[in-house]
């Protein structure tokens, strides 16, 4: 495979800084994302982002710019679709409102040091017209021997989903802290997770609507899941 970076429709959202009334999506790592990739694997580096428009988009995507290590060996995936490099341009399906997407990068630096980024144009139609925006990906080869890696996370369950007063935390891993984050990106409650057990969040101050958990192991590797607040 050569270049990896998945632009695919799936249930994951938004934390960024964006204005309601002039954005669609929300990305919740950000627009410009920039990790740390170990020098041996095949690292995944997802940034997800989430159609908070209220409508339903149709979405297109075009390669600005590639600087990534052409030694590299890497890939991109568009809606499930993988390409061998990254092409000048891709398209999914209809996000419906609601829907959440991401770009996953897929790196084997073959043990080659360096840095590189890939910037890509999200366009978005709508029933009030086109929106673009501009996210990026920066990734350099790490010294500290850690993997990196931001995905959907399975060390976590939550119940009951959707929850009225007290979500359910069961921690299947490594699980250290657990924040959530509402769909504006503020953090609206943090907490220390026992290493295994189950622990509780009193949700019952929280507006109603969808809301995103982001987890952070003992290693330092960042997962999310989501949950709705009757």
């Amino acid at each position: 495979m050569k270049n990896i970076l998945t632009l695919a429709i799936i249930s994951l959202s938004v934390i960024a800084s964006f204005s309601a009334k002039s954005q669609n999506l929300g990305y919740v790592e950000g627009k410009h994302l920039s990790v740390q990739i170990p020098l041996t694997g095949y690292p995944e580096v997802y940034s997800h982002f989430y159609n908070m428009s209220g409508k339903s988009l149709n979405l297109r995507w075009k390669r600005i710019s590639n600087t990534l290590i052409n030694s590299w060996d890497y890939s991109i995936c568009d809606n499930g679709n993988c390409f061998a490099g990254i092409p000048d341009s891709g398209s999914n399906t209809t996000m419906k409102a609601g829907d959440t997407a991401f770009f996953k990068l897929l790196v084997d630096t073959k043990g080659v040091k360096g840095k590189g980024t890939v910037v890509i144009q999200v366009i978005q139609t709508t029933s009030a017209g086109v929106r673009e925006d501009t996210m990026s990906i920066a990734v350099e080869t790490e010294t500290t021997g850690i993997n990196y890696t931001v995905s959907k996370t399975d060390n976590i369950k939550l119940y009951p989903n959707p929850v009225k007063e007290s979500l359910q935390i069961m921690n299947y891993g490594n699980t250290k802290v657990i924040s959530v984050y509402n769909l504006s990106g503020q953090q609206v409650v943090k907490s220390n997770m026992s290493l295994t057990g189950i622990s509780y969040i009193n949700v019952t101050s929280l507006a109603s609507g969808l809301y995103i958990v982001k987890t952070v192991d003992a290693k330092g590797n960042t997962g999310y899941e989501k949950f709705i607040k009757e």
